[in-house]
């Protein structure tokens, strides 16, 4: 098959790459190793931390409301931490089901494969290779939005205990009592002060913010 444009990677990236490169009428094929589109956005990104945070501001806000002149909140404030995962979850539903499924790129005129790895042959024809075999597609144009996924420091002994990444702390069964975050990038930073609100005793190891200039991070 031939395409205009083919997309590598279906995060947000190559979503967006996708989509306006059909909207300028450009014959599009995007191409995803996972089972599903969305990419570190929608299921470990953007959707589900920002839904994280919005339970821990309404924790905070509660705790903090009597100084505000509310009454009538009890001074215990605590999380549901299974609640809070159904929050997430129902907020990635909703984005994947009307931004991100296979059935709205292809109503916009964008063809989908899942599962399958994508290489070069040479700079026009690239090999698709899946569940159900092998092909070759030929494009004029290629856009890769393959992302990235998150970098282990290099401590001595982290192959020996039992750890998170941003990948995966969404994925707990229970709020820690204590969490230990490595790292005070942007990632770090709100997952440190969502964790404290929603009450985890967070101990964050790094400078905060080390891209920022002094003014920012103060």
């Amino acid at each position: 098959d031939h395409f205009d444009v083919v997309v590598v990677g279906a995060g947000s990236g190559g979503l967006t790459a996708a989509k306006t490169s059909a909207r300028f009428g450009a014959k599009v094929l995007l191409l995803e190793q996972l089972p599903r589109l969305g990419g570190d956005c929608t299921w470990v990104g953007c959707v589900p931390s920002k839904a994280l945070i919005r339970c821990a501001h309404a924790c905070h806000e509660a705790r903090c409301a009597e100084r505000f002149g509310v009454k009538g909140i009890a001074t215990e404030v605590s999380c549901d931490w299974h609640m809070v995962k159904q929050h997430i979850k129902s907020c990635q539903e909703k984005i994947y089901k009307q931004d991100d499924s296979p059935e709205v790129l292809e109503a916009a005129g964008i063809q989908v494969r899942l599962g399958c790895h994508a290489s070069f042959l040479d700079a026009h024809r690239m090999q698709l290779t899946g569940e159900s075999g092998s092909s070759v597609v030929t494009a004029e144009r290629f856009i890769l939005c393959t992302g990235a996924g998150p970098a282990l420091p290099a401590l001595k002994g982290l192959d020996a205990v039992p750890f998170f990444t941003y990948e995966t702390i969404f994925d707990l069964d229970e709020l820690p009592s204590s969490l230990a975050i490595i790292g005070g990038g942007p990632i770090g930073s709100e997952l440190a002060q969502a964790m404290a609100r929603l009450g985890s005793q967070v101990t964050l190891i790094g400078k905060l913010m080390p891209r920022e200039d002094d003014d920012v991070r103060k």
